[in-house]
């Protein structure tokens, strides 16, 4: 039997729910570290159905043939995408999460499934801000109408489903009001744990010092009982591929430097959490950043390596690429790109 992590024995094997034992994520019994990467609109609707369609709407064949090079190109364990209200007519139409959360079983995928948007983006916009981002007046109970009410349904609906491999409430949560914040992550995880006794929980931040999650406010966020996994985002975007040979941000200067991406590792190591890289972006080859695809695919390995040796549970990179665009420069690659091969081996690890 494995040993676990407090010196107590390893999950059961039959157990097939992610879970953290101290700062690792387990499931089946095994070590479980989450390589992968991010394609935002798979729970769009068929556009010969109908429905909500944000970024790309896939057809049946269309969403076999992304999650089969996926697997295929890079060995990925996991994808984490979008399940914001407006993709299941706020609670009331599952048909496109039903069709994903099967096809990422039947390809021993799990998936990171994000409930909302701190930005406009595939969702309502918040009337309080002038961005249409969520803001405080939002945080500090708005979220209690809609949102609560998706929320509660798609937890309750999928709660004994293995292939979820954890609920995150926000992407790139922030505010400038830090207790409202704190208010939402408290509650808002309670609630989904009053419902869902299986999945883990991750509040969804970008962890590089935004309002309401700087210093301090970080691990105070993580802190909470309801939050069970610690998230951040790295785009550190330096302008020529020499300047990127910080593979964690903000591990060069001695301690960590305050709200970069390695604070935020040491504040999971503070909380006793497992850590992971939600979102990792580097361009390549379009401009301004003018790496090419080999310089990428190095720089990311280095990243991932470093991580893996610093006990991160995950990394998951921005993002596999648009079947309908045919082009995957930018921030997006495909299988054929050297990064594929990057992800293919630390899968394997």
């Amino acid at each position: 039997m494995a040993a676990r992590p407090d010196g107590g024995g390893a999950p059961s094997p039959d157990d097939p729910f992610v879970r953290a034992v101290g700062e690792e994520l387990w499931a089946a019994g095994a070590r479980l570290r989450l390589v992968g990467a991010n394609r935002y609109d798979l729970a769009s609707s068929p556009p010969s159905v109908g429905g909500y369609v944000c970024g790309r709407g896939y057809e049946d064949a269309e969403l076999a043939r992304l999650l089969d090079e996926l697997v295929a190109s890079t060995g990925a364990r996991v994808v984490r995408t979008w399940a914001f209200a407006r993709f299941t007519d706020g609670g009331r139409d599952f048909s496109t999460l039903d069709r994903l959360i099967a096809a990422a079983r039947a390809r021993g995928l799990r998936l990171v499934l994000t409930l909302e948007n701190e930005w406009r983006d595939c969702t309502d916009a918040d009337p309080a801000t002038s961005d249409g981002r969520k803001g405080a007046t939002w945080f500090a109970g708005g979220w209690q109408g809609a949102y609560r009410e998706h929320l509660s349904r798609v937890v309750a609906r999928y709660r004994d489903e293995p292939a979820i491999a954890m609920w995150q409430l926000m992407n790139e949560a922030e505010c400038p009001d830090g207790d409202a914040l704190l208010g939402f992550a408290r509650d808002a995880a309670a609630l989904v744990k009053s419902l869902d006794p299986n999945h883990l929980v991750s509040l969804g931040t970008i962890g590089t010092g935004q309002a309401g999650t700087d210093n301090a406010r970080f691990e105070r966020l993580h802190a909470l009982d309801g939050i069970d996994v610690v998230e951040a985002h790295d785009y550190a975007q330096p302008p020529t591929y020499a300047e990127a040979a910080e593979p964690i941000p903000g591990t060069t200067s001695g301690a960590p430097r305050a709200n970069s991406i390695a604070a935020a590792l040491a504040a999971a190591h503070a909380v006793g959490k497992p850590f992971f890289i939600g979102e990792a972006g580097l361009t390549a080859p379009r401009p301004p950043h003018a790496f090419t695809v080999e310089e990428r695919a190095a720089a990311m390995d280095a990243k991932i390596a470093a991580h893996q040796a610093a006990g991160t549970d995950g990394f998951l990179v921005w993002s596999f690429y648009d079947l309908a665009s045919g082009d995957p420069q930018g921030w997006d690659f495909d299988g054929a790109d050297p990064l594929a091969a990057v992800l293919l081996r630390h899968a394997a690890e």
